[in-house]
């Protein structure tokens, strides 16, 4: 990013009421910066998915399919599609690689059960369901693991998958006789949890098991949403598990089962999976099933997250440029090593960490801040710990990109922000933080899903996104530096070096950039740099060039975080913004003075606003 293309400097209106030691400190500093700048040469994963664009992860056996399209080529609506709307299907999905199941966990999915578009085979609609499904894997059992597929019609897909538990949505009465299978459904929609145990598990809801002393249906109920409607609908699992802690008066292992914001089993369904199941050190599988047999339904399923309320470790490798999503259901961690600093790939191990809101503590650097709970997450908070393994880890910055779901009505977060403890651990619960920086560059918020974004580096730590948070006072100071002369038709450079005069830190910096109706944007990048004094001369940071945006007459450039300056180290960014000079610029008998005002903002109150902005004036001529 060359800054040193302007050949004189404009008339700059800024109406600057600071001192005048002020004034020379923030030029002697903007100089350097100028001067420095034009001289600076998968082990596992959690589902997470808002669609089925892509099926990665999934093992998909019989006649379950995705992508499956089910809006238009414009629009396209993809889906995971169980069984289509045909006769005698059945199909699973299962996730390929285990679920932490044992410490609890939130399932949240949405499905379809729509008609065929055949209209002579709308007569034969609707039947006969789908299944949420967990099983533990028993590498010597029948119909076990990643291929497991029960039989279609009132099996549903699961019948005879040995060690699992199903929840099943189902769409048609089975009550026995010659033509059905014997499942003593109560109707024709109903919801059903069902588990044999280690055994193959049973669709019928009196079925047993254990020398007929245990029923494989831990629970029915009929409710008042009509499953096969065609419209979307949305089921939340979620498991508590019994409390390790607690050894009298304990409350029960519960498994509750929404659908559409209705509690289907109030109470819960008393079931512990660590006992129940035969669980690989807590974890097991999960995924869908469904079937048709005599009649027939597309059995979709739109969305899918699965979030353990346990400690949930990935690793994987990160790539310069590269954005490597790290997903934990219902919440993810995201980075993107910024490629003017990493040079090669390195192996990144990001542990979330469950946290209780009321065991939060920040630290004395950041009082009042609160973590912020995520939904699925058991009511809690997660902490990111990041270790990282390669050529880059101590010099490599990055970009980071927390999302979540808000749980409930909540919609927003007030006063965001991402705090980082450099080269530190996490802290234990209710003990007070170390977290020194706060990262925080960009918040925004996509129907209940918000992201919150930062800059990092060089080194990895432990990571939270939180709200509330006090920001403090930051002074931003900004000059526009132009040609004071341009011929029509040509180019001409604006340069916007800026500086936090301090005392804080300043947050989510913005420089916008207000073009001239007789000019054209071409380009735009950003970058900054901090230098220090140090005993053997000045060491400055490698600026990250990052590129400005356009909307109409508008150009934004991203600072992110801009440190205060002080007699020891400077740090400053300038924008270059580039455009084109239009012929609208000149009459036949004259030419007019274009007029570029940059401007410059923060999350943080700036005590001297006056010096927020700055215009630039130059010149237009003919030759």
């Amino acid at each position: 990013m060359d800054f040193c293309g302007f050949s004189a400097a404009s008339e700059n209106r800024t109406k600057d009421r600071a001192g005048r030691a002020t004034r020379v400190f923030a030029m002697a500093k903007l100089s350097l910066l100028l001067l420095v700048v034009c001289n600076v040469p998968v082990f596992a994963q959690s589902p997470g998915y808002s669609d089925f664009s892509s099926a990665a992860n999934l093992a998909l056996n019989g006649d379950a399919a995705a992508p499956v399209n089910v809006g238009s080529e414009n629009t396209p609506i993809n889906v995971l599609r169980l069984n289509p709307a045909q006769f005698s299907q059945h199909g699973s999905a299962w996730y390929n690689v285990e679920q932490p199941l044992a410490g609890g966990f939130t399932s949240v999915f949405t499905f379809q059960i729509s008609d065929s578009t055949d209209p002579q085979l709308s007569p034969y609609f609707p039947a006969d369901g789908l299944a949420f499904v967990i099983q533990g894997v028993l590498p010597e059992a029948p119909n076990s693991g990643l291929t497991a597929l029960g039989g279609g019609g009132g099996q549903i897909g699961y019948e005879g998958i040995s060690n699992s538990l199903a929840i099943e949505f189902d769409t048609f009465q089975n009550a026995g006789g010659e033509l059905h299978v014997p499942n003593n459904d109560p109707d024709a929609n109903h919801v059903g949890v069902q588990s044999c145990g280690m055994g193959p598990n049973s669709s019928d809801h009196e079925a047993t098991y254990n020398d007929g002393t245990m029923s494989c249906n831990l629970g029915l109920v009929s409710p008042q949403t009509h499953l096969a409607d065609g419209e979307p609908h949305t089921v939340t699992i979620n498991y508590q598990p019994p409390d390790p802690g607690c050894f009298e008066g304990c409350s029960p292992p519960l498994l509750f089962v929404n659908l559409d914001g209705t509690e289907l089993f109030p109470n819960g369904i008393s079931v512990d999976l660590s006992t129940l199941l035969a669980l690989d050190n807590g974890k097991g599988l999960v995924g869908f099933t469904g079937g048709t047999g005599g009649l027939l339904e597309n059995n979709d399923i739109l969305s899918w997250t699965f979030t353990p309320h346990t400690s949930t470790t990935i690793i994987q490798n990160i790539s310069p440029g590269v954005t490597t999503p790290f997903v934990f259901g219902e919440y993810n961690y995201k980075i993107t090593p910024d490629t003017a600093t990493n040079n090669s790939s390195d192996t990144l191990t990001v542990t979330a960490i469950p946290v209780d809101p009321s065991q939060f503590d920040p630290g004395p650097n950041f009082p009042g801040a609160q973590c912020i709970p995520y939904a699925g997450n058991n009511g809690k908070c997660s902490e990111f710990q990041v270790t990282c393994s390669g050529p880059d880890c101590n010099t490599g910055t990055y970009q980071l990109e927390l999302n979540w779901d808000n749980p409930g009505t909540t919609t927003s977060n007030n006063n965001p922000g991402l705090l980082d403890a450099p080269g530190l651990p996490c802290p234990p619960p209710n003990t007070p933080g170390n977290f020194t920086t706060n990262i925080f560059t960009e918040y925004q918020v996509n129907r209940h899903d918000p992201v919150v974004k930062g800059s990092g580096g060089p080194r990895y730590s432990c990571f939270v996104a939180v709200q509330n948070v006090t920001y403090g006072k930051a002074d931003l100071f900004v000059f526009n530096l132009a040609s004071s002369k341009v011929k029509v038709g040509t180019n001409l450079t604006y340069t916007i070096p800026l500086t936090n005069l301090g005392p804080s830190t300043a947050n989510r910096v913005i420089v916008t950039d207000q073009l001239d109706p007789n000019t054209s944007f071409v380009s735009g990048t950003v970058a900054q740099t901090t230098c220090t004094f140090l005993l053997h001369g000045l060491t400055c940071t490698k600026p990250v060039p990052v590129a400005c945006s356009a909307s109409g007459q508008v150009v934004t450039c991203p600072v992110g975080v801009l440190a205060p300056t002080t007699w020891q180290s400077v740090t400053a960014a300038a924008a270059q913004v580039v455009v084109s000079v239009n012929p609208s610029a000149c009459t036949t008998y004259s030419c007019v003075s274009l007029r570029n005002t940059a401007s410059v903002s923060a999350v943080n109150p700036d005590p001297k606003p006056n010096n927020n902005s700055s215009t630039a004036v130059t010149q237009v001529t003919k030759r």
